[in-house]
């Protein structure tokens, strides 16, 4: 771009309505970034074209976290003697292009009963004063959970296990829909944390998870119900 030419740039934020389940409150809010277009010369045009999009859940203040599984603490929790490791994360995160700032999981591990377990590395260090934080920790905690249902996704898929490629072509198959409401407690350790899935509804055109965050002491300090992804269309009649 030449010299003193300037990009004009517009983000649209779009808040869904409150939901109320099981007596908690959650809104989905979408985002979309877009750039305005110009000529060869530097002249501006009418015309934006989105560039990146994504979307946020926000939920209620912080409350009681009753435990989706109580005997479920983690990596040693209840059947961790029948855990296997699973996909390695690494090969994970260069299949998705996620960088260091976002490679969030290790040790991911396949449990009985479509559950899988994983250790959530602590976020990165705050400028802002402790108190005017803590929603960046929650935050934290659930785009682990939803890493950790991707990466299930991709341990699934079959041949998952050939390379980059298998596992980028699994996870492009499906997108991340919806969530049913997120509790989270003002109390937790400083780690290391665990989060704990299970795949509650399979069929070939939808997913669902539930979750649980575990702190160092085995306190539930976080739950997320009903993870959806849905299949996409791939094939030449999509639109």
């Amino acid at each position: 771009m030449p010299p003193g030419i300037t990009r004009e740039c517009r983000l649209t934020v779009e808040a869904e309505p409150w939901l109320m389940q099981d007596g908690v409150m959650t809104r989905m809010c979408r985002g979309e970034l877009a750039v305005r277009e110009i000529t060869a010369n530097g002249r501006h045009l009418g015309q934006y074209t989105p560039v990146a999009g994504g979307m946020t859940l926000l939920a209620a203040g912080s409350g009681q976290v009753p435990p989706l599984w109580s005997h479920e603490t983690g990596i040693s929790g209840k059947n961790s003697d029948a855990a296997v490791p699973g996909l390695d994360t690494e090969l994970f995160y260069e299949a998705t292009g996620l960088g260091a700032p976002w490679r969030m999981l290790r040790n991911f591990l396949v449990l009985p009963e479509h559950r899988y377990a994983a250790r959530l590395n602590p976020p990165h260090a705050a400028i802002a004063p402790e108190g005017n934080k803590g929603y960046a920790d929650v935050l934290h905690v659930v785009e682990g959970m939803v890493q950790a249902a991707w990466l299930s996704i991709a341990q699934e898929a079959e041949h998952a296990s050939a390379g980059i490629t298998a596992v980028a072509d699994a996870v492009r198959c499906w997108r991340l829909h919806a969530a049913g409401f997120i509790r989270f407690g003002a109390e937790r350790g400083k780690g290391p944390w665990h989060v704990v899935l299970r795949r509650s509804w399979s069929d070939p055109r939808l997913l669902r998870f539930d979750g649980q965050a575990v702190d160092e002491r085995g306190r539930v300090f976080l739950t997320l119900h009903h993870l959806e992804f849905d299949r996409r269309d791939h094939g030449p009649t999509a639109p």
